[in-house]
């Protein structure tokens, strides 16, 4: 399609899920996985097909019909991309590792700019060693308007993990009306509901709003030397509950952070 706005509706059990998009090329596309190849039956492994649908598309929507998706490691090396799951669950399979943060999840790689991520359930097998995770970066990763919600995350190590050390620079993000479920493991990269970490020392505002944690091992929230951010109405229960490891460990965690508000 030509260069300009675009409206784009899906309709799934009477449920409109919108969102205007600016198309900056003439590559603009709509992919559906299934188109791909996936079968969405939860028996199916269907990696290969929903990273074909990912690859092939340079600007547009990324669209998961209502269905179960078994997945190994999904990688986005896109900008300009909304991924939608109106109705679907991703179960992972495969095996990581938390203690160097190679998880099994959707892995965010590169330089990144205005990527929307919603609607999805991501669903791992409840092991904290299997390392199955939601949504993740690693260093030397550069995102700018970063936007995750109305997704599920459970039974699973992190749901939304985003590590910097040497390089790579990341804001605004966005991180809103989420469910964070049975979130496992204490050990290094482990437990945590969102975790974000970042060495910019300058105000990349992230915001982190209207989320739900539910029994998680180690953190509900942990920021580490995060500069600008706000939490808002954000909802805990069960942290740490009686089924998981006894200790305090606090729900919310924030380590040299700067311009914080909660």
């Amino acid at each position: 399609v030509a260069a300009g706005e675009y409206f784009v509706s899906i309709e799934w059990n009477g449920v409109i899920v919108y969102d205007t998009h600016s198309v900056t090329s003439a590559t603009a596309q709509f992919a559906n996985v299934k188109t791909f190849g996936a079968i969405g039956d939860g028996i199916t492994d269907d990696t290969t097909a929903i990273q074909a649908a990912i690859n092939d598309t340079t600007y547009g929507l990324i669209y998961f019909p209502p269905g179960d998706y078994k997945c190994g490691n999904l990688t986005i090396a896109r900008s300009k991309i909304i991924i939608e799951g109106q109705g679907a669950t991703i179960f992972w399979t495969g095996t990581g590792s938390a203690a160097t943060r190679t998880y099994i999840g959707m892995q965010i790689t590169g330089s990144r700019a205005e990527v929307e991520i919603s609607h999805m359930s991501f669903m791992g097998d409840s092991l904290a060693a299997s390392a199955h995770g939601g949504i993740y970066w690693l260093n030397a990763v550069s995102i700018a308007n970063l936007w995750v919600h109305d997704c599920v995350f459970s039974n699973v190590v992190n749901g939304v993990s985003g590590l910097r050390t040497a390089s790579g620079t990341w804001g605004p993000i966005k991180i809103e009306s989420n469910d964070f479920e049975i979130v496992r493991g204490t050990g290094v990269g482990q437990g945590d509901g969102i975790y974000l970490e970042n060495n910019v020392a300058s105000s990349r505002e992230t915001l982190i709003r209207g989320n739900r944690f539910t029994n998680t091992e180690a953190h509900d929230d942990r920021l580490v030397k995060l500069y600008g951010a706000t939490l808002q109405g954000n909802h805990s229960s069960g942290h740490r509950s009686a089924t998981f490891t006894a200790g305090t460990v606090a729900a919310f965690s924030f380590s040299g952070c700067r311009q914080l508000t909660v």
